[in-house]
């Protein structure tokens, strides 16, 4: 008979085109796998508005293999969370290219279906610069983290922002104080959303 489309109502489906035989709730207790948040081209913000706890968020488009390359587990099974079904397989191609296994699947009906299906949603609020300005006023053990390269540091940063480049961040990121709040920070808002969603693992 056909493959079902959906494990109880919503579910992975894999790449090749079957349905992954792994429970959403069971992905949440196995550490060893690594959910992504696809969003659209440079889309900083999809992650903002919920997402899968513990998901590292990576747009898709010119930039993904770098990113993806740059903060994904190199030996985890992936699963991918798209914004966009007709992104799969540029995403496939992309992991594929930079040395990454196909991912195990992908989720059925996207982050709608995780959400009608009661399941928990975290979420990165988005700041303005003057949302920043007001928090830093109000909060002085906020910590701002700019994600920029060495060159957009040295043009210009925040007084007493720490700098590691979101290539970095997985090396350095226990130089990120614990146990304070954190505001990521780069110049649209893209690398600022991938190196929030790693630090928030």
């Amino acid at each position: 008979g056909r493959t079902p489309g959906f494990i109880k109502s919503y579910g992975f489906h894999s790449v090749h085109g079957r349905v992954l035989p792994v429970a959403l709730g069971v992905k949440l207790a196995n550490p060893a796998l690594q959910v992504i948040g696809v969003g659209g081209d440079g889309d900083g913000f999809a992650i903002g508005g919920g997402h899968i706890p513990h998901a590292i968020n990576v747009g898709v488009g010119p930039t993904f293999p770098t990113w993806a390359g740059s903060v994904l587990p190199v030996d985890a099974p992936l699963l991918l969370v798209l914004e966009h079904a007709s992104d799969l397989w540029e995403v496939c191609w992309s992991l594929l290219r930079i040395g990454y296994d196909l991912p195990k699947g992908w989720l059925a009906g996207g982050m709608y279906a995780w959400r009608t299906s009661g399941k928990e949603i975290a979420m990165l609020p988005q700041w303005t610069a003057h949302d920043l300005h007001r928090h830093l006023e109000r909060d002085r053990d906020l910590v701002v983290l700019d994600v920029r390269q060495p060159h957009e540091w040295i043009s210009g940063h925040i007084d007493k922002a720490r700098h590691i480049t979101g290539a970095q961040l997985l090396e350095r990121a226990g130089e990120v104080p614990g146990g304070q709040p954190v505001a990521v920070v780069c110049s649209s808002g893209y690398r600022s959303s991938v190196a929030a969603s790693v630090l928030a693992r």
